[in-house]
């Protein structure tokens, strides 16, 4: 791995990078094919397609750079890009369960990821096993000689739930499954989840590595023989990400610690005025001690992160007069871009759970979860402020 600078921004701009000869700005690429000179020519790239440039479909210059770049930033021996983030969670699970295996997975995780495991995995003949946030520290328990997989999601969306890891590993013991997470809510400057002990990372890089909502992209990072799996299944699903995306990507990364310490000094600040409104019953954010997981939160996610979720008065009628009432927060079924979104889990994140399962987890209908950006705070309370003026207390 190349050189690895300790400061956060100096990672994000030069992780993975020698800018001191060339040009300065990360190359596109966006070559398909590439040609060459004979047959033999053309056979021996094709038999290391792995290395060589041949196909962009298998992988191009520019995506090589991005993922050297994060991988370098966040501590990992490689990293692999994919067209999405759901791509890159399709390909880590189908790569490590077969049918007939058996996957332990966090209950509370993206709608996506459960209705994908519900829908898709489990319907391979995968036996999908889901657990609540609680009993995580148990894990151990639950593994069986068919456990090929363990998936956690933390901090967890939209509650942000955190898992100990510490506890996490120890209860799995050093003969265990490979164990995969996804990190999108905290970064790889949030937590160091490849110190903590994870076999496989994922990024929806769609959401902060790229921040400006103009890309969709996915990425796993680990070790290189652990990504082997996925690299083949890549180049033979061609769920690889474009030169154009990657570009893109990259060129975003290299502002994240900048992005990321605003958005996430927002969300506290946030977070502290809407506890204290009186028509916000409760504030899920792991930097208010209020949180069931602030200790924690303390040790192992120092940030916080830039999301929050509140409970917008009595009801979904509330909710709905508060999230239809801002003006400068915008409503998009996203996060991790540089403006402020708001978006109703009900509706769009986990509207393929049902209500009783939506409540089982902890999601009322008068939550509210708010991606927070980077525009002055003041700016944004004021917007906050005057929507919840248009419900009851």
């Amino acid at each position: 791995m190349p050189h690895r600078p300790s400061g956060s921004s100096t990672r994000c701009v030069h992780a993975g990078r020698d800018r001191r000869k060339g040009g300065l700005a990360l190359s596109l690429s966006p070559a398909s094919v590439y040609a060459f000179d004979s047959l033999a020519d053309v056979d021996r790239p094709l038999e290391r397609s792995d290395e060589v440039d041949v196909y962009a479909r298998y992988r191009h210059p520019t995506g090589r750079a991005v993922e050297e770049h994060l991988a370098c930033l966040a501590g990992a021996e490689d990293a692999l890009l994919f067209s999405s983030g759901m791509a890159a969670l399709t390909e880590t699970v189908l790569a490590s369960c077969s049918a007939g295996d058996h996957l332990l997975a966090s209950s509370e995780t993206y709608g996506g990821t459960t209705e994908l495991l519900r829908r898709v995995v489990a319907a391979g003949g995968v036996e999908v096993e889901f657990v609540p946030f609680g009993e995580l520290g148990m894990l151990g328990k639950l593994v069986r000689p068919s456990t090929r997989l363990v998936f956690v999601e933390s901090p967890s969306n939209p509650l942000l739930h955190l898992v100990d890891f510490e506890s996490l590993f120890a209860s799995l013991g050093d003969t265990r499954p490979p164990v995969a997470l996804d990190a999108t809510l905290a970064t790889p400057l949030g937590q160091d989840a490849v110190q903590a002990g994870f076999d496989l990372i994922l990024h929806s890089a769609t959401k902060y590595l790229g921040g400006h909502d103009d890309l969709v992209a996915g990425a796993v990072l680990g070790r290189r023989e652990r990504l082997a799996p996925l690299r083949a299944r890549r180049r033979i699903t061609g769920t690889n990400c474009g030169p154009h995306t990657a570009w893109l990507l990259g060129r975003g990364m290299s502002t994240l610690a900048l992005r990321w310490e605003r958005q996430c000094a927002n969300a506290l600040e946030l977070a502290r005025r809407l506890e204290a409104h009186p028509s916000v019953p409760r504030v899920h954010y792991p930097g208010l001690s209020s949180h069931p997981n602030h200790a924690l939160a303390l040790r192992q996610f120092p940030d916080f992160g830039a999301i929050l979720a509140f409970e917008a008065g009595p009801d979904l009628d509330a909710a709905r007069r508060v999230h239809d009432a801002l003006r400068l927060v915008v409503r998009a079924p996203s996060l991790g871009g540089v403006e402020s979104q708001v978006l109703h889990p009900a509706t769009a994140s986990h509207r393929a759970l049902s209500a009783e399962e939506r409540e089982r987890i902890g999601i009322p209908d008068r939550l509210l979860r708010l991606s927070v950006g980077i525009e002055d705070v003041e700016d944004l309370w004021a917007d906050l402020e005057q929507a919840l003026g248009s419900t009851p207390g």
